[in-house]
């Protein structure tokens, strides 16, 4: 008796959903291009998967704006440190009862001052006026005031800092989507398991009632989504070992996998 051949089980409840929608693009692409008929399914069916492939990739690209608008809020903070570090350093300088640091500090002052509320500014104001002050102080004699009172080591942090602002800040704005008919991560993910399961269910009976023909073309799908999902797990795998959130499988089987693998290692490379 011919053995069914079997699609692995794709462990994805385990995946952030970056991880998830990733596969789930990576399983359509390998299955689009196969004749519906020839897996027991239709052209809607196909077509209604994408659809959900699709509102899954729009709700990760919203779960990154969150994570770039948080990024950007750090970035943004430490911005603030660093203005108001400098601003202050020159300031006490031009107090300074010590010639030589006042009149540094009171050449360099009449430049800041004239930044005064900086860090109050808006987003885009203030990236751009950090690059006007920047610029300001790289003329001389100002260039040589910041090199006698030790500021160019914050001052180059400054620089660092509003360049990552800013390449953070326009990666952003290249993240559009439509928020109006966004379902939940955890809804769009768990339907999308629910139909490529379903899908692989008609994928294993295709090729066990095929014909000699369509069954090379089913197998070597088959071998394709094993593939495809051996690498996400190798993907979703080192990830987790770098956090040390692995959990060992009793017995030893598999390596540090999630435990509900060890099953499917058991099961690789038997069909």
């Amino acid at each position: 008796m011919e053995n069914i051949k079997k699609i692995m089980s794709t462990g994805s409840t385990h995946y952030p959903l970056g991880l998830h929608a990733d596969l789930q693009m990576r399983l359509y692409a390998l299955v689009k291009d196969v004749d519906p008929k020839k897996i027991l399914l239709k052209e809607e069916d196909i077509k209604t998967w994408k659809a959900d492939v699709n509102m899954e990739s729009d709700v990760a690209r919203i779960v990154r704006i969150s994570e770039l608008t948080e990024s950007l809020n750090k970035k943004n903070k430490t911005r603030n440190q660093l203005i108001t570090e400098l601003f202050g350093l020159i300031r006490l300088a031009a107090k300074s009862p010590v010639s030589t640091r006042s009149v540094e500090g009171k050449r360099l002052k009449l430049i800041v001052d004239t930044y005064k509320g900086l860090q109050h500014e808006s987003a885009a104001e203030k990236t751009a006026h950090i690059i006007g002050l920047l610029h300001d102080l790289e003329q001389e004699p100002a260039r040589t005031a910041t090199i006698a009172l030790q500021l160019v080591p914050i001052i180059s942090m400054l620089s660092s800092m509003n360049e990552e602002f800013n390449e953070v800040r326009m990666g952003r704005a290249d993240e559009r989507v439509d928020l109006s008919k966004i379902p939940s991560g955890k809804f769009i993910r768990k339907k999308n398991d629910a139909t490529s399961r379903a899908i692989f269910h008609f994928i294993e009976l295709g090729h066990s009632s095929a014909n000699a023909a369509d069954k090379v073309i089913l197998s070597e799908l088959i071998d394709k989504i094993n593939q495809a999902i051996r690498e996400t797990k190798t993907t979703f795998r080192g990830s987790k070992a770098q956090s040390g959130n692995l959990r060992p499988i009793p017995g030893g089987k598999g390596g540090n996998l999630p435990d509900d693998w060890a099953e499917e290692e058991d099961e690789k490379g038997k069909s």
